[in-house]
């Protein structure tokens, strides 16, 4: 039976104690776990975790400098929102569905 030896993500931790774990299994396959959940255990291959990871820092890049002018933007709030455009705006402009359930 395989036992991941777990190893801490280097930007994990922070002041909420959030980690998240990395493993490589026998098979090649890349295994990851939350602190928080640590009997939940995500598999995927080193190609599909690269392709997150790219996905992530571009949509980083473009929340932080929406208009392309190289540098980042203020966002009111600390945070952001998806808009209907596809640009971001504060979540004190969220905009609010009625629950038509």
């Amino acid at each position: 039976m395989f036992t991941p030896n777990w190893q801490k993500s280097s930007f994990s931790g922070g002041p909420e104690g959030n980690c998240l774990y990395l493993a490589t299994a026998p098979d090649g396959t890349i295994r990851l776990r939350e602190s928080d959940e640590p009997e939940v255990v995500l598999r995927t291959s080193p190609d599909r975790l690269a392709a997150l990871i790219a996905a992530l820092k571009q949509a980083a890049r473009t929340v932080s400098d929406p208009e392309g002018r190289g540098d980042p933007a203020p966002v009111a709030g600390g945070s952001s929102v998806p808009s209907p455009n596809g640009r971001h705006r504060p979540h004190s402009e969220r905009p609010v569905t009625p629950n038509r359930g």
